[in-house]
C-alpha cells in the first residue's frame, strides 16, 4: 500500500491557490496604481520650481477610475485646480472664459452671450455670472495676448453690448480692481501645462510629461522587480497587504476618456 498524506506546506499551497483569484484582482489594481504614483512624483520633480507653477504642481493627484468590469482596473493622474478670487489675479496677464453649467438647462441667454464671445479681459467682462449659472475659467497668457483680446472685444463691442442690453443688463464698461465682486475663477492649468510642455505662446518649453513617460516605459520591468508587495501578493500566504484597498479620489469612466486628447498630444 502506498499512502500519501498532505503536509503543512501542501495545505498552505492549496490555500494560496484558492486565494489567487482575489489576489490577482488586487494585483490588477495595484500595478497601475503604483505606476501612476511613480510617474506623478517624477512629473512633479520635472516641473520648474517657480511660483508660477506651484498651483499646477499641487493640483496633480492620482485618482482611480470607477465603472470598469471586475477584471479591469485603471488609475489616472488628473489636475484639480482650486478656484481663486478674480480680484487676486493679474489682469495684465489673464483672460477669462465663461462656461455654462451643464445642469443649468436651459442656459440663460446672458450667460450664452458671455460664453459665445469669450475670452474676456478681466477688467472688461460685462458682468460676472452666478456660480450656479456658469464657471469662470482664468487663463494665464502673455500681456501681448491680453491686449489682442481687448482690441478684439472692443472691435465687436457694438454687437455684444446690444445682445446683453436686450437681456436687461446695463452699465457695461471697464471696472477697477477694487470694484471687482467676490467672484472666483478656476485657473486653466491644463492650458498652462500644454504651454509648458510644448513651449507655446511665448512660454519657454520645459517638457515634463513626455520624457517621464518614455523613461518609465523603458524601465518598467526594473521598477516592477522592486515592488516586493507585488511578488508577495502572489507567492506568500502570510502576506496580508493585498487586502488593503487604497484610499483615493475617484473619477468616472467618461471623465477618464476626456483626458484622451491630452494623452494623444503626448503621443500616447
Amino acid at each position: 500500500m502506498i499512502r500519501l498524506k498532505a503536509d503543512k506546506g501542501y495545505r498552505e499551497s492549496m490555500e494560496l491557490i484558492e486565494q489567487w483569484p482575489d489576489r490577482t484582482r488586487s494585483l490588477l489594481s495595484s500595478v497601475p496604481h503604483r505606476s501612476a504614483e511613480e510617474v506623478l512624483e517624477e512629473v512633479k520633480d520635472a516641473i520648474p520650481n517657480r511660483r508660477d507653477w506651484r498651483a499646477y504642481r499641487k493640483s496633480l493627484r492620482v485618482v482611480q477610475v470607477r465603472g470598469l468590469p471586475d477584471d479591469e482596473a485603471a488609475w489616472a493622474i488628473r489636475s484639480r485646480p482650486k478656484a481663486k478670487k478674480i480680484r487676486r489675479v493679474d489682469a495684465r496677464e489673464t483672460v477669462l472664459y465663461v462656461r455654462p453649467r451643464r445642469r443649468q438647462r436651459p442656459t440663460p441667454e446672458a450667460i450664452s452671450i458671455l460664453a459665445r464671445h469669450s475670452p474676456w479681459p478681466v477688467d472688461e467682462i460685462p458682468f460676472f455670472p452666478k456660480r450656479s449659472e456658469a464657471t469662470i475659467v482664468s487663463r494665464k497668457v502673455s500681456r501681448r495676448e491680453v491686449m489682442f483680446v481687448k482690441r478684439t472685444r472692443r472691435r465687436d463691442a457694438r454687437q455684444w453690448k446690444a445682445e446683453i442690453e436686450r437681456e436687461g443688463i446695463r452699465g457695461v464698461g471697464k471696472r477697477k480692481k477694487k470694484d471687482m465682486p467676490d467672484a472666483v475663477a478656476v485657473p486653466d492649468l491644463a492650458f498652462q501645462a500644454i504651454r509648458l510642455e510644448f513651449g507655446r505662446g511665448g512660454q519657454r518649453g520645459k517638457p515634463h510629461w513626455r520624457p517621464v513617460l518614455r523613461a518609465f516605459r523603458t524601465r518598467f520591468f526594473n521598477f516592477a522587480k522592486r515592488q516586493r508587495e507585488w511578488r508577495e501578493t502572489m507567492t506568500d500566504l502570510g502576506y496580508r497587504g493585498w487586502k488593503k484597498k487604497p484610499s483615493a479620489p475617484t473619477i468616472s469612466l467618461s471623465q477618464a476618456r476626456s483626458y484622451r486628447r491630452f494623452q494623444r498630444m503626448l503621443g500616447y
